[in-house]
């Protein structure tokens, strides 16, 4: 259960962030960004956790490319099948179907050398804040349900 409630307090935090960056840049957001910022923090965290022996800038690159993948497949679902037309890179250089460019990856790789390595400063206090709240709780009081 302790995995499960952090994963939930990663995925808001990112979730929060990714919206918070696109009305910074746009001046808005849309309810999809919410979910995918979630997703995209936790797996940069995944990222720069399993590649701790790589050099920065590959786990840059591969959170860069993970997050346009994210952008691409939320952009399939949500401005291809269901129309609803959240965002169109079509004018761009470099787009792929409107839903990506490469302009957006090189920014998502410059956003990664700071999110990455905060989002695993956050797991780690957030395991420790847990841990610390969990061990106050006295063994007694587990046994009755409390």
């Amino acid at each position: 259960m302790k995995k499960s409630k952090q994963f939930t307090e990663l995925f808001c935090f990112g979730a929060f962030g990714y919206s918070m960056i696109e009305i910074f840049w746009r001046g808005y957001t849309h309810w999809s960004m919410f979910f995918t910022g979630g997703v995209v923090f936790i797996g940069l965290g995944i990222i720069e956790k399993n590649m701790i022996n790589f050099s920065a800038p590959l786990k840059w690159a591969v959170g860069s490319i993970f997050v346009t993948v994210c952008e691409f497949l939320v952009g399939i679902s949500i401005n291809l099948s269901l129309k609803l037309n959240v965002w169109d890179y079509s004018q761009e250089k470099f787009n792929l179907l409107g839903q990506i460019c490469l302009k957006y990856t090189f920014f998502w790789f410059i956003l990664c050398i700071l999110v990455m390595p905060l989002s695993h400063m956050i797991e780690k206090r957030i395991e420790y804040y847990n841990k610390r709240i969990y061990n106050k709780i006295p063994e007694r009081s587990l046994k009755r349900g409390l």
